[in-house]
């Protein structure tokens, strides 16, 4: 009985150390580290042509903490705003599984690891402002003010991404005309049209706690049924014909027939699936789920523009890092509402419903 009682309250204990390590894994938003970490480890790549395992590490450290310590200053000022958000309401703030002042504490550590690692691993001033920069950028954007103020909503995140995808081409060399098209790239796809994702899925509730993105201004609903004429559609399909633009000037630093096929056979079809899917997916789960399917379709697509510089082997292996990484921290997480599983079972749920 004795034994009993011991492994009853191991268990308890190990169930409570893990929920907590899975609460902070939502705050710091972990499934988005491989992305961040990609945008670098390509910037990188874009300056020498090749990493050494050195460099890898310490990109991959810096990022752990450049990426989850912004991503719980938002949480922590977007308590108010996530409790208005049905597929919110499991974030570990909202629901009270940590404090705010946890939040605060891993924010402050976060930043000040990452900025420790960047300067240990690569000593030099250009980098160091390249991340600084890019963590000004991101962090005002998070802190709610730029979240209020139109324009900076919709391009504070692509200023800040652009900034650590130099941060990555300054940690290891110097920036080549590979550098300045992939940050253009990642600037317009993980920035802004990221944010014109997000600023429909997320209208209503962005509108009703002051937040000026495009689309509240534009006095839509996140129920909107879009047009092809539509204002917002219009912006959205601007920013994918631009980084189609930049995929194509890529191809001319290096002509090669097999990337132009690439990009007539999977360039443009699957930006143009994507932009199909806003017109006839109407529903925010659906939107959700599209959201999700534009991060590995437009990352393969993005991260391509370096192929000239590196060879495809290398872009390869980045583009499964960021998608197994994505996936599992997605499954690692609990209420992040970027859970994959999550969409599943409501799915499922919904048509046992039906």
């Amino acid at each position: 009985m004795h034994d009993l009682g011991l492994n009853s309250r191991n268990e308890y204990m190990f169930k409570k150390v893990f929920g907590l390590i899975r609460a902070f894994m939502d705050l710091g938003r972990v499934h988005g580290i491989s992305t961040t970490a990609s945008m670098a480890l390509i910037g990188a790549l874009t300056s020498t042509g090749s990493l050494e395992w050195q460099g890898v590490l310490g990109i991959l450290l810096v990022s752990c903490f450049a990426h989850t310590a912004p991503a719980a200053y938002m949480e922590l000022n977007d308590v108010e705003l996530d409790s208005h958000i049905l597929e919110s309401s499991r974030k570990p703030l909202v629901c009270g599984r940590l404090s705010k002042k946890d939040a605060k504490i891993f924010i402050i550590v976060g930043l000040a690891l990452s900025f420790t690692l960047a300067i240990l691993f690569f000593p030099n001033l250009p980098m160091l402002m390249a991340l600084f920069l890019s963590a000004v950028w991101v962090m005002w954007y998070c802190s709610g003010f730029g979240k209020r103020m139109l324009f900076s909503y919709d391009f504070s995140f692509a200023v800040a991404y652009a900034f650590y995808g130099l941060f990555g081409a300054l940690a290891i060399g110097n920036p080549t005309v590979y550098t300045w098209i992939f940050m253009g790239c990642i600037a317009l796809e993980g920035g802004m049209f990221a944010q014109w994702e997000n600023g429909l899925k997320d209208v209503d509730a962005d509108r009703g706690v002051g937040i000026r993105s495009f689309a509240a201004s534009l006095n839509i609903s996140s129920g909107t049924t879009l047009t092809f004429f539509h204002p917002y559609f219009v912006y959205g399909l601007c920013i994918k014909i631009l980084f189609l633009i930049l995929c194509f000037i890529a191809y001319l630093q290096f002509v090669s027939t097999y990337y132009f096929i690439f990009l007539l056979l999977y360039g443009i079809p699957s930006q143009i699936y994507i932009m199909w899917r806003f017109l006839t997916k109407h529903r925010r789960l659906d939107r959700r789920k599209t959201i999700l399917m534009d991060v590995p379709l437009s990352a393969i697509l993005g991260f391509s523009v370096v192929v000239g510089k590196v060879g495809i082997i290398p872009v390869i292996l980045v583009i499964l890092f960021l998608i197994g990484g994505y996936l599992k921290g997605s499954l690692w997480e609990g209420g992040t509402e970027f859970k994959f599983m999550r969409y599943v079972r409501q799915t499922e749920i919904k048509s046992k419903k039906i």
